[in-house]
């Protein structure tokens, strides 16, 4: 991988209080760009694949994969988290290709 967008918290899943992990499987041409995509949603909340899904999916379209890679299956896990205290979202990376995508969840107000 050499260039990767991450993927935004949607703020949909934010208002609703919805976490999920985002399991991503994708299989690179000769050339190095992509050729398919396989996902697979984790959460309590079975509307985290299309509020989670879409926006991966966008990202790892548009990433920049290095040469070495061609013609080998990539995997990523993309963990969206709500955590208090932050204000902001922040991005964490392990290795291999795992992220976690830290929100503040939205504030009701009355």
């Amino acid at each position: 991988m050499e260039k990767l967008e991450i993927p935004r918290y949607h703020p949909l899943a934010k208002a609703a209080r919805i976490e999920g992990t985002i399991r991503v499987s994708v299989l690179l041409t000769e050339a190095g760009s992509v050729q398919d995509i396989k996902i697979e949603a984790e959460s309590k909340y079975r509307q985290a694949r299309s509020l989670f899904g879409a926006p991966v999916e966008d990202a790892i379209r548009h990433a920049s994969f290095r040469t070495g890679c061609s013609a080998a299956a990539v995997n990523f896990t993309f963990h969206f988290v709500l955590a208090t205290g932050g204000g902001t979202t922040t991005v964490f990376y392990g290795n291999p290709n795992v992220f976690w995508i830290l929100a503040e969840p939205a504030v009701w107000q009355p």
